[in-house]
């Protein structure tokens, strides 16, 4: 599962998610659902100026987390696999 620190780098840099929609532009509620990981999908433009107002790279802020790997995605499981599969 995909995970953002956004939380994180806000709370040390005491900046607020109000104060992150005004400086990006982009929605409170999706800069809210980032900073909680409610997020599936991280649209692009998002990404990019959460990245460039808080001058961070996209690995500082997005990250792995393999422990809930297996409960979020085992329906996906089976396609992935079959997916790597057929590309041998």
């Amino acid at each position: 599962m995909i995970r953002t620190n956004l939380k994180y780098i806000l709370e040390e840099r005491e900046i607020s998610i109000r104060e992150l929609e005004r400086r990006t532009g982009e929605r409170y509620e999706t800069l809210r659902r980032m900073a909680n990981n409610k997020l599936t999908q991280f649209p692009n433009m998002t990404l990019f100026r959460v990245c460039s107002v808080l001058n961070i790279e996209i690995g500082d802020l997005l990250y792995v987390d393999y422990k809930h790997h297996e409960a979020d995605v085992t329906d996906n499981y089976n396609y992935s696999n079959k997916y790597e599969k057929n590309k041998r």
